[in-house]
């Protein structure tokens, strides 16, 4: 056997995320490339996982009924059932014969490498699904006219701030934790932690519903048109959709850390087809305008989430991993929490800047909100790509907390380029996917230069930030989003915006100063990460009855307490203002 197999095998070997694994596989001792291989293949040691296992077993099962290679034909093969999690694989074949095994593993895992393209690609498509609901709205609100595509640009910048980012940053902990659990192979725990996510975010909704019923004075009293302002009658629709949304992104993050991604593209494609039917009945048959476009989005909300889980029962996709609800998921709220917070909050910083930044191109004008709203929308469009890497990422370094893979690397850098390219190539023509105002498509060119190259760095910044989750270090992304995007780039972005009368240009302009940035503090961060601490996982203290109730119980009643709250301030608002018109009518008919 010549040097360059040994350094295609060792090449390989020295790539533990290619497996999916929560732990270092292979521990190899070799010299240098350029060396003789040693003769002694014993060295070549497998710490056998649970991918690894069912590699092994579909190996044997191949092997022994096949003809062997004369140079192994007398070889002793394990029998499948002896190979199990966790044991130490050495010597499958024996002697020198072990490398024909490591190298057929080694095939097995490099086939798998060159499937990333196709991984990434569903990864995109599901990303692209979710946001297409939205998408598709602004569309056909921005044909009715001006007026109704700032009514509903606004409409889902404040559903977006105050409740669909809370769902998803929250959804984000299982990045972390059924990823790592589940490449450990304790795979009920999965179904564990899917309870406790449920509870979880079904409680979230509480605040989240408060802040929205109250959203039409809330508008108002930040200088928003009233002509661009939903009544908060409308934005019921909102409300009464928000947990389907929250559901459908903890379905998703429970099947995409297992490995499986064909599930949200299949009911995403489903749901989106059902959405502009019936946004093209709501608004061209049935005259319901900006309202009719909220309620086909609730409709839609829920088909997503009712799609996935029949899909899921009817083949099976729980089995492995649910056990049946548990008293199990009322405990450890502790360290899903303590996840859950920073990974919210690594989000929807995030997020929430950018749908500022429609709330302060409103206070401009029409034109600048409409603009702004287009340009927002071709930005998660093309953030999709990178978010799906994003998500591969996460799931692979929670899967197995090791090296980044060299061609997802390679990949994760070429289509941010094109996307950018593409998008500057095309600045002047691409807004009429949304209307034909003149005005709106010059300001939409003017800022596409500069989202270029915006869009190159947050694309780095978005894959790595993947990494952190799956890594468990949704804290530092935190911190990192809070200080880049609220003290750095805001402030640069509103005093370029309205000191230097280059409006929404300007703070796209504080915006790519922010993101670049952040990108070179988050590749430095990780070159000095401690990849074995971060492969710890975090467990708490078992709770007794009592305690359950008691803290469970509180955590219920006050999220109930904000929700009662919040409509008792809408109602006595309400009064308020329909008592102030009466007595004005009664002063001008004095």
């Amino acid at each position: 056997m010549g040097c360059s197999q040994w350094r295609a095998v060792y090449s390989v070997i020295s790539c533990p995320s290619l497996t999916q694994t929560s732990s270092c596989v292979y521990s190899v001792a070799i010299p240098d490339t350029d060396a003789a291989p040693p003769a002694d293949y014993s060295k070549v040691d497998v710490t056998c996982s649970h991918r690894l296992a069912e590699d092994l077993q579909h190996f044997v099962a191949h092997i022994e009924g096949s003809e062997l290679p004369q140079e192994i034909e007398s070889a002793h093969l394990p029998p499948v059932h002896s190979i199990s999690v966790g044991a130490p694989v050495q010597s499958i074949i024996q002697a020198d014969t072990q490398i024909f095994v490591v190298l057929h593993i080694s095939n097995l895992l490099t086939h798998d490498a060159k499937g990333i393209e196709f991984v990434f690609a569903l990864q995109v498509i599901s990303q692209l699904m979710v946001f297409m609901i939205s998408f598709v709205s602004t569309v056909f609100c921005g044909h009715l006219g001006k007026t109704e595509l700032a009514g509903v640009s606004l409409s889902i910048a404040v559903v977006n701030v105050t409740g669909i980012s809370i769902g998803t940053g929250l959804s984000l902990t299982c990045d972390t934790l059924i990823s790592q659990t589940y490449g450990s192979g304790n795979l009920k725990r999965v179904g564990v932690i899917l309870q406790r996510g449920v509870l979880i975010l079904l409680m979230a909704c509480f605040p989240c519903w408060a802040v929205l019923i109250n959203t039409e004075p809330l508008l108002l009293a930040v200088k928003q048109s009233p002509e661009n302002v939903l009544s908060w009658s409308d934005f019921l629709f909102y409300v009464f959709s928000l947990q389907a949304a929250f559901m459908y992104q903890l379905q998703g993050r429970y099947l995409q850390n297992q490995g499986i991604i064909w599930p949200q593209v299949i009911t995403g494609a489903i749901a989106n087809v059902l959405n502009a039917i019936i946004n093209y009945i709501f608004l061209f048959r049935l005259d319901l305008g900006v309202a009719g476009s909220a309620a086909a989005n609730a409709i839609s909300q829920y088909l997503l989430a009712v799609v996935l889980y029949v899909y899921i029962s009817w083949r099976g996709l729980h089995k492995a991993t649910w056990g049946g609800w548990s008293l199990d998921c009322l405990q450890e709220w502790g360290p899903f929490v303590q996840l859950a917070i920073p990974s919210m909050l690594m989000l929807c910083l995030e997020w929430w800047m950018f749908e500022v930044g429609g709330f302060l191109a409103g206070v401009i004008s029409e034109t600048e909100l409409g603009a702004q709203s287009i340009t927002y929308e071709l930005a998660v469009v093309a953030y999709m790509f990178p978010l799906g890497f994003s998500a591969a990422a996460s799931v692979r370094v929670g899967n197995a907390l090791g090296a980044g893979n060299i061609e997802q690397a390679k990949l994760s850098c070429k289509v941010p380029v094109i996307c950018a390219s593409s998008l500057s190539i095309a600045k002047d023509v691409i807004g009429y996917i949304f209307t034909t105002e003149q005005d709106i498509l010059q300001r939409v060119a003017d800022v596409m230069f500069i989202f270029g190259f915006m869009h190159l760095a947050d694309a780095v910044a978005g894959v790595v930030g993947g990494v952190l989750r799956g890594a468990g270090k949704q804290l530092v992304g935190a911190l990192c989003n809070l200080v880049g995007y609220y003290f750095i780039g805001f402030p640069i972005g509103v005093s370029l915006m309205f000191a230097a009368n280059m409006g929404i240009v300007g703070l796209w302009t504080g915006l790519t100063i922010c993101v670049l940035m952040q990108s070179i503090f988050f590749i430095a961060f990780l070159y000095k990460l401690d990849w074995k601490k971060a492969a710890q996982e975090v467990f708490g203290d078992v709770l007794s009855v009592t305690q359950l109730v008691l803290r469970r119980g509180s955590a219920l009643l006050v999220m109930v307490v904000i929700l009662v709250a919040g409509i008792f301030r809408q109602q006595l608002l309400h009064q308020t203002v329909e008592i102030s018109r009466l007595m004005m009518q009664i002063c001008q008919s004095d």
